[in-house]
């Protein structure tokens, strides 16, 4: 059995997390397990922590227990695989991110969104697509066809398609909450109903 620092020097790159460490080997990547063993063999053109958990992030089954899952690339395409290499998600998107409870997906220059399993929820139609603190834990700003609304997490529409810049909230106007947007060259607050 190798020593800690003969299996350090064995590999490019050693990232620990809990009792799995992806490393990287001869240019390829791999899975080993906090003792050293061998988990997924050092083969992948990349290979990362599919993490779909995070405190931040108000979610629905925070308690649903999530086996390893990893982000792979292979011939240039983002996938998901297991530990047992079965493949969760084809490798045929252009980019994944998936460090929060839902994992934006682009593929031929648009966005979408998964949750965390693996269910496509906002479809990948969109130029853009982020969440953002000052619009709600519920909604995303969305850019399409050029111009930026406001999406709920099931898709449906809170502000249409029609601003240059969504700006910011202003959730104290005595009018009720309001949203700052950009047309041109204008600017000014429209309602926003952040609890739709």
């Amino acid at each position: 059995m190798h020593s800690l620092k003969e299996t350090k020097d064995e590999y490019e790159r050693m990232d620990p997390y809990k009792n799995r460490i992806t490393v990287k080997q001869n240019g390829k990547c791999g899975v080993l397990d906090s003792l050293f063993n061998v988990i997924i063999e050092a083969k992948y053109q990349e290979l990362n922590f599919c993490l779909t958990t995070n405190p931040y992030f108000k979610t629905e089954d925070k308690a649903k227990k999530i086996p390893n899952r990893y982000l792979v690339i292979i011939d240039n395409k983002y996938g998901i695989i297991n530990e047992k290499e079965e493949i969760l998600l084809k490798p045929e998107y252009d980019y994944i991110s998936c460090y929060t409870p839902m994992m934006y997906v682009k593929k031929e220059g648009k966005t979408g969104v998964m949750n965390r399993d693996l269910e496509l929820m906002i479809p990948i139609e969109y130029e853009r697509v982020e969440r953002s603190g000052y619009i709600g834990d519920e909604h995303f700003l969305a850019k399409k066809d050029g111009k930026y609304g406001i999406i709920t997490k099931k898709n449906k529409i809170v502000l249409p398609f029609i601003y240059d810049q969504i700006l910011q909230a202003d959730y104290n106007n005595p009018k009720g909450p309001q949203i700052k947007v950009k047309q041109g060259n204008k600017e000014f607050y429209v309602d926003y109903d952040y609890l739709k």
